[in-house]
């Protein structure tokens, strides 16, 4: 049986693009229309399906901040800035003027109707720059990834960390990401 992944908040980076190498299937998930393009090209030859949305806790669409594109760390930064929104928003940060001039609407789905038909998943990544909880507290996890990495610098981790707990993970926490092993 093929191993699979999911990758929430992929933007144009290759984080993922060695188990795709190797034979992996998966779904990307980036809703800036230039970079989820990119990422269709990236993914182009393996079995990887590269969905135009962002991960929410509802189905529909959802305000979102596209950051500059400077080909750097930048770049990975859009977020949504609906009001729903639980984590912190770089984009409201007085030292990040200029970087988030483009406010746009794109369509949002929650994490269970990303993966219906899904039955496993091995990896999944979530890197949604302050939407995680949002994310996770709507997830019915009915179905478990064997391994969840997660960037937590612009949430609460310890309400996400609760929520993989109660959803029997062990949970360990790093600088800026955290982990969650089924």
């Amino acid at each position: 049986m093929s191993k699979f992944f999911v990758e929430v908040g992929s933007a144009n980076f290759e984080t993922l693009l060695p188990l795709a190498k190797n034979g992996w299937k998966g779904i990307v998930v980036e809703p800036v229309l230039h970079l989820y393009e990119q990422c269709v090209e990236m993914f182009s030859s393996y079995d990887v399906e590269v969905v135009q949305a962002a991960i929410s806790d509802y189905d529909g669409e959802i305000d979102f901040a596209v950051a500059r594109d400077d080909n750097s760390w930048l770049t990975g930064c859009s977020h949504v800035i609906a009001d729903n929104h639980l984590g912190y928003k770089l984009s409201d940060s007085l030292d990040r003027v200029g970087d988030f001039d483009n406010k746009i609407k794109v369509r949002c789905l929650t994490l269970d109707n990303l993966l219906k038909g899904v039955n496993k998943i091995d990896v999944m990544k979530v890197d949604t720059e302050g939407h995680e909880n949002n994310i996770f507290n709507a997830y019915s996890f009915n179905v478990k990834p064997t391994l969840i990495k997660v960037e937590h610098k612009h949430v609460d981790d310890i309400i996400l960390r609760k929520k993989l707990e109660a959803n029997g993970y062990l949970v360990w926490t790093e600088k800026e990401d955290l982990y969650a092993v089924n």
